[in-house]
């Protein structure tokens, strides 16, 4: 099982509520940034929020959605 460790910024990242930035949620996921940037324009990564117009918009991930998402894709081998 994928352990989940708190992310390194300050905050209350450890809150239900919180919102994780993109690098945060790629160390968590073990991929790049650029990977989940990619997997986000195609629609198949975690929910994500944008938190500005623009194609430079703040992007965020709630914490307890990216929890979900990652439990709905876990794989059971035999």
């Amino acid at each position: 099982m994928l352990q989940v460790s708190a992310p390194e910024s300050g905050g209350d990242s450890d809150s239900e509520d919180a919102l994780l930035k993109p690098a945060e949620v790629a160390k968590i996921v073990r991929l790049s940034v650029k990977t989940l940037a990619n997997r986000r324009a195609l629609g198949s990564g975690p929910p994500y929020r944008k938190l500005s117009t623009g194609r430079g918009g703040r992007i965020r991930y709630p914490k307890v959605a990216l929890m979900a998402w990652l439990d709905e894709h876990r794989v059971s081998t035999p």
